[in-house]
C-alpha cells in the first residue's frame, strides 16, 4: 500500500481521520507540558566511634558495612526484587514521581551481594522543590531513627555510638525534565506511524472492486428433473 493509497483512505474516511488526528494532538500537548521532576541524591557513610572497642557495632569496616544493611532493611524493608540491578538507574528513570528510596549499594550485580562499603545510597524526587526536599529529610530521618533504634538495643552509650556524615555534605536538589524536543519528536513520530498503521487496516477491510471483481451471473440454463445444468442433459432424441 503506497502514501497515495493512505492519502486516498484518510479523505475518504474523514471522521476516522479527524479523530486519530485530535488525539495525536492530545498526546503531543501532553508531553510538550509534562510536569517536571525534583531530584536529589546523598549518601550516609557510617563511621566507627571515637573508641571503637567500646561499640560492637561498629568496631571493624565489616561491622559497620553490616549495619548499614540492617538499617537500609529497617528503613526500606526486605522486598529486594524491585530494586534496579545498576546504581546508576534513578527513582527518576523508574517513572517515580515522589518518594524516597534508602539502599545498600552491592557491587555484586544481579545474582550475587557484595557490600564493600558503609554507606548508604538514598534518593529523593517530587514534582516541586519543596517536596524533593521533604523527601529527602525524611529518607534521612528514618536513617537516624533506624541507626538509634539498632543502638538502644544494644544499650551503645551515646558517646560511644557510631558515628555518620553525609556526601555532598550539603545536597543538592536538581530539576529532571529531559529533552522537551526529543520528547515531541518521538510523540509526533510514534502518532504518524500509529494512523497509518490504522488507515491501512481499514484499507485491507474494504470491499475491493475493478476488474475480475464482479460476480458471474449464470446464463439462461434449463435444469432437468434430475437438477443437471448441462446443456446435454435437454436434447430430445430424433424422431427415426
Amino acid at each position: 500500500m503506497t502514501a497515495w493509497d493512505l492519502i486516498v483512505i484518510a479523505v475518504q474516511r474523514w471522521a476516522v481521520t479527524l479523530v486519530c488526528v485530535a488525539l495525536a494532538v492530545l498526546l503531543v500537548f501532553t508531553v510538550a507540558h509534562a510536569q517536571p521532576v525534583y531530584y536529589s541524591r546523598v549518601r550516609v557513610v557510617l563511621l566507627s566511634p571515637e573508641l571503637p572497642q567500646t561499640n560492637a557495632l561498629g568496631s571493624t569496616s565489616a561491622s559497620l558495612i553490616d549495619l548499614a544493611g540492617v538499617v537500609a532493611r529497617k528503613v526500606q524493608g526486605t522486598d529486594q526484587q524491585s530494586l534496579p540491578v545498576s546504581a546508576d538507574v534513578t527513582l527518576y528513570d523508574q517513572g517515580i514521581q515522589s518518594g524516597y528510596s534508602v539502599v545498600q549499594p552491592n557491587l555484586g550485580g544481579q545474582w550475587a551481594y557484595n557490600f564493600e562499603d558503609p554507606v548508604l545510597d538514598i534518593q529523593a524526587v517530587d514534582t516541586t522543590p519543596q517536596g524533593a526536599r521533604h523527601q529527602l529529610d525524611t529518607a534521612l530521618a528514618a536513617v537516624r531513627t533506624s541507626l538509634d533504634d539498632v543502638q538502644d538495643g544494644q544499650h551503645v552509650a551515646a558517646a560511644d555510638r557510631v558515628r555518620s556524615s553525609l556526601t555532598p555534605a550539603v545536597p543538592q536538589i536538581t530539576e529532571q525534565k529531559g529533552s522537551m524536543v526529543r520528547a515531541v519528536g518521538v510523540s509526533v513520530a510514534a502518532a504518524v506511524l500509529l494512523i497509518a498503521a490504522l488507515l491501512a487496516t481499514i484499507g485491507r477491510r474494504r470491499p475491493r472492486g475493478g476488474r475480475g471483481s464482479s460476480t458471474r451471473t449464470p446464463g439462461p440454463e434449463l435444469l432437468t428433473r434430475s437438477g443437471s445444468t448441462h446443456p446435454e442433459a435437454t436434447r430430445t432424441p430424433s424422431s427415426g
